[in-house]
């Protein structure tokens, strides 16, 4: 009887590993709304940028160098950039994270993550001020100057 107990609870404990994974598409994890807060939550204290791209997306491609240049400005205690590409096609994103050495980490997005954002074009950035509130959710290319500006301003302030 001992011998079934055991067996059952190994049983429990590898079924809630193999739930708990995260699902992969290509060796990039896929993350959904709900996981991309998760990751917000986890930053406590940093400034957080979201910044959902493609691949195919010429503005996004254009806006590359500069969140990469962000990244190395910021020390890691002030600034979380979190890529989210909504790429169909893997190999193609993980060309364009190649070709742009992006130094940040990248996620796929699961179908209801841009939804969630309210994303209806790419490339589109939502930042987190340090105590977690959303200080700017919006779609389109910002220039370089006017994003360093901005997250700035949210580093300097104080959680």
């Amino acid at each position: 009887m001992r011998s079934l107990y055991i067996a059952l609870v190994l049983l429990l404990c590898a079924s809630a590993a193999t739930a708990a994974a995260p699902e992969k598409k290509n060796g990039f994890t896929a993350l959904s709304g709900s996981e991309l807060v998760d990751k917000v939550i986890e930053a406590k204290g940093k400034v957080v940028l979201i910044n959902f791209f493609a691949s195919w997306c010429g503005p996004c491609r254009e806006e590359m160098p500069a969140l990469a240049r962000l990244r190395n400005d910021y020390t890691t205690d002030d600034l979380l950039i979190i890529g989210v590409s909504v790429d169909e096609d893997m190999e193609a994103m993980r060309a364009f994270v190649e070709e742009f050495a992006v130094n940040y980490p990248v996620f796929v997005a699961k179908p209801d993550a841009a939804r969630y954002y309210g994303v209806s074009a790419i490339p589109h950035n939502v930042v987190y001020s340090r105590n977690g509130e959303v200080a700017a959710n919006q779609p389109g290319l910002v220039a370089e100057e006017d994003l360093r500006a901005f997250i700035d301003s949210l580093v300097k302030q104080q959680p």
